[in-house]
């Protein structure tokens, strides 16, 4: 049966939800990184929209025709750097962070001496 309440279950002494919670205590450095990738996805949305914002103050303080492709062209030019940028950010965090995963699982499949049965 559905709870009828529908907020997330969280951590009473964090704030945060009990499976996020469940997930830092049983792989630390995985959880760590994966909430970076989070964080930085935000701040990078974040810029976006400033970016954008300001892009369409200055389109509309355009004049003639030439100023508003002046506007658009550096919006591109900054937008494709920003973009190029964050993807290199991006890929490096995910390896870092499936990195960090594999590190926290460690799955061993070696075979010890006396693990056969007889």
């Amino acid at each position: 049966m559905m709870d009828k309440s529908s907020e997330t279950p969280t951590n009473m002494n964090t704030g945060i939800p009990a499976a996020t919670a469940a997930m830092q205590a049983a792989f630390p450095n995985a959880a760590a990184a994966w909430l970076d990738i989070i964080a930085e996805s935000g701040r990078f949305g974040t810029a976006c929209l400033e970016q954008f914002l300001k892009t369409q103050q200055a389109l509309l303080a355009c004049r003639n025709a030439a100023d508003v492709m002046e506007v658009q062209s550096d919006y591109f030019a900054t937008a494709m750097r920003q973009y190029s940028e964050a993807t290199s950010r991006f890929m490096e965090m995910v390896s870092t962070a499936t990195g960090a995963t594999m590190a926290d699982v460690n799955i061993s499949h070696a075979r010890s001496f006396d693990d056969v049965p007889l």
